[in-house]
């Protein structure tokens, strides 16, 4: 995953060239607020639950293919999700688009482990320090635990107290904490409705879910990393962050899918 993310870097850097290098500094607004991010989380479990209707109605059919064709189909479903949002500028989008193909062109079976993952990015020590925090908080075994939400919101609420924290940091982080708010929410309700769609697919009859945590791990690191792209290409932060909606949703809800396939369905890796 840390080649998978250096090569998401580098094809930025091919795509947007002309931004990444030429584009003046984004101009300061005033300080962000969590409620401003809000729409990600909310949006980001709309698309999950979009997938999740695309893959129960194909549910016959992708059933007899192979896993490599499977994975196809997957990825340019998550594509065509992203590049079908007309709400976001094309040029965010196209960072969830690079990131979803690094992603699935990768030979690793899962996300790798969030930490690691961090690892290539070039993070403020807070900023680093509050992604640990909410990793610690997202790292439960079960479902349902409603004190994941309490926890974040206390999370948001002691960022907020920061005031050497950038407009961009504080995107990234309340993006990371509104996507792993929802996320845990929507996989808590509905991973039963995921886990059923398995047996049709695999012969094994059995699932490899790990601790709850770990999808809204993946959810968090597409995100982030989603927030990090949009600062290669100098995104402009705007009203309601719209400038960066395209890249962190696309990231978020390929690294959510991507986990929650491997969880529940193994039929596609």
């Amino acid at each position: 995953m840390k080649t998978t993310f250096r090569n998401f870097l580098f094809l930025l850097g091919l795509t947007f060239p002309f931004q990444a290098c030429h584009q003046d500094p984004a101009p300061e607004i005033p300080t962000i607020q969590a409620a401003e991010l809000e729409f990600i989380g909310v949006e980001h479990n709309e698309k999950l639950q979009d997938t999740f209707e695309f893959l129960l109605a194909n549910q016959n059919s992708l059933g007899h293919k192979s896993p490599i064709a499977n994975k196809q189909v997957l990825e340019e479903f998550l594509i065509a999700q992203i590049e079908g949002n007309t709400k976001y500028p094309a040029n965010m989008n196209a960072i969830g688009v690079a990131f979803t193909k690094q992603l699935f062109a990768s030979s690793n079976k899962q996300f790798a482990r969030q930490e690691e993952y961090f690892e290539e990015l070039v993070l403020g020590e807070k900023v680093k320090f509050y992604l640990g925090e909410l990793n610690s908080i997202l790292s439960v075994e079960t479902f349902g635990d409603t004190r994941v939400a309490q926890e974040i919101r206390v999370l948001e609420e002691s960022i907020a107290l920061e005031n050497d924290l950038s407009d961009r940091e504080l995107v990234l982080l309340y993006s990371a904490t509104s996507v792993a708010r929802h996320s845990y929410t929507y996989w808590s309700e509905n991973h039963e409705n995921w886990a059923q769609l398995g047996p049709d697919w695999t012969s094994q009859h059995s699932y490899k879910t790990g601790p709850a945590g770990n999808i809204v791990k993946a959810d968090v690191a597409g995100a982030v990393a989603g927030a990090a792209g949009a600062w290669v290409v100098n995104a402009v932060i705007g009203p309601g962050q719209v400038a960066y909606g395209g890249a962190i949703l696309g990231g978020a809800v390929s690294g959510s899918v991507f986990q929650g396939v491997y969880e529940f369905l193994d039929w596609a890796w």
